[in-house]
């Protein structure tokens, strides 16, 4: 049986994450002759960075609310049963791993401590963080800044960082 591996990210529109998400995805193609590939977008909006036409792209209607995007991440991962998750940015680094079966990737993409709105919706996401991000598999951060604020402000271990600059 082919593995299959959820490439999970909030939207695609104009942003580092996703730019760095489909250029990433238009170079795997070679891949998804050995592995089922599926781009899972959060959010519906307009999109400005576009994946390869070859991707199974699954569509999901989040409206950046963290509670919907889990129940949506559990009902796909269920139906989808991946082998490997990768995500790009919070809300999907926690849907992913919050609800991952296999392997777990999830790619911090900004200094997530100073990221968080103030109040009671900031509270809640760091407090996510704090219990999710420690579980995924391998932790990809943009800087060892990034790896560093994970690490100190989140409790991710140490030996899960790699630091990988944007292409």
């Amino acid at each position: 049986a082919r593995k299959r591996v959820v490439f999970l990210i909030n939207s695609l529109t104009g942003g580092g994450a996703e730019r760095v998400m489909c250029t990433l995805l238009h170079h795997s193609q070679a891949e998804a002759r050995e592995f089922d590939i599926t781009l899972a977008v959060l959010d519906d909006g307009p999109r400005v960075n576009v994946p390869p036409e070859w991707l199974n792209v699954r569509q999901l209607d989040c409206r950046g609310s963290l509670l919907r995007s889990m129940s949506a991440v559990r009902a796909l991962f269920e139906e989808l049963q991946p082998d490997a998750t990768l995500s790009f940015l919070t809300r999907a680094n926690v849907s992913n791993v919050a609800h991952a079966q296999g392997v777990s990737i999830i790619s911090e993409r900004t200094h997530t401590s100073a990221h968080f709105a103030v109040g009671a919706r900031g509270l809640l996401s760091r407090a996510m963080v704090r219990m999710f991000s420690p579980r995924a598999t391998r932790v990809i951060a943009v800087s060892e800044g990034v790896a560093k604020d994970l690490e100190h402000d989140f409790a991710v271990p140490h030996a899960k960082f790699i630091a990988i600059g944007n292409p």
